[in-house]
This record gives structure tokens, C-alpha cells and sequence, in this order.
């Protein structure tokens, strides 16, 4: 980068050096409004024909869309009859205290620590 700067004088240098770090995260941001709404927070917030309308934009037919519909909409209710009268306290808590959820965290860290190298050499 400091290349792409040289020819310029020092005091305007490290200033377009410094301010073109954000030329690419403000392009990111500004895609955001091109990404369609997510469907499952849709469903949850009981709106579920633009749910369906989300899921038109990211699958191929209207039946794939209905069946990802279906899938989601049982899901969500399954969630609520297990999540009913909790907080985020208490299932931040269960994540911990539950032995099962508790291996299951560790197991996940594990695995990203131990396999994160493969993953990405084998991108490349």
C-alpha cells in the first residue's frame, strides 16, 4: 500500500493510506440493502407471506421456496415450545449448566481450533 502512496507528499500520504481502509468495508455495507430480508427472522416475527417472498429471491421454484417455508415455519415453532417463559439469561445459562449443550460447545470449539488450518489450505 505504502507503494501506491510513495510519489505523494508525507503529510497526505498516511492520510489516504489510513482513509482507504474503508473504501472497501463501505462497499460491503452498502450491499446490504441488495440482500434479501432473512426469512427465518421473518417467520419468527409471524410475517410469514414475505417470508415466503424472501425465499422466492433465494431458491430456484416456488415449490423449493414452500417446502424451505415449511421446514423453517416447523423449526421456529419447535423453538418456541422449548424456549417458552424463557429469557436470554436463562438459555445463555443453559448453554453451561446443560451437560449436553455444555459438550457440545466444547466439542464445536475443538473442532474449529483443531481442523481451521485444513479448512483453509484445502480453499486455497
Amino acid at each position: 500500500m505504502g507503494v501506491a502512496f510513495g510519489g505523494l507528499e508525507k503529510n497526505l500520504a498516511w492520510r489516504l493510506m489510513l482513509g482507504s481502509t474503508v473504501v472497501l468495508p463501505a462497499v460491503v455495507c452498502a450491499q446490504v440493502f441488495l440482500c434479501p430480508e432473512s426469512p427465518r427472522w421473518l417467520i419468527e416475527k409471524r410475517r410469514n407471506k414475505e417470508a415466503f417472498h424472501s425465499f422466492l429471491r433465494l431458491r430456484r421454484t416456488r415449490i423449493q421456496a414452500c417446502r424451505d417455508l415449511y421446514y423453517t415455519h416447523v423449526g421456529v415453532e419447535l423453538e418456541r415450545k422449548v424456549n417458552a417463559g424463557k429469557n436470554f439469561f436463562t438459555m445463555f445459562y443453559e448453554l453451561f449448566s446443560v451437560p449436553r449443550n455444555r459438550r457440545a460447545t466444547w466439542i464445536d470449539a475443538e473442532y474449529r481450533e483443531d481442523y481451521t488450518d485444513t479448512i483453509f489450505s484445502v480453499a486455497e
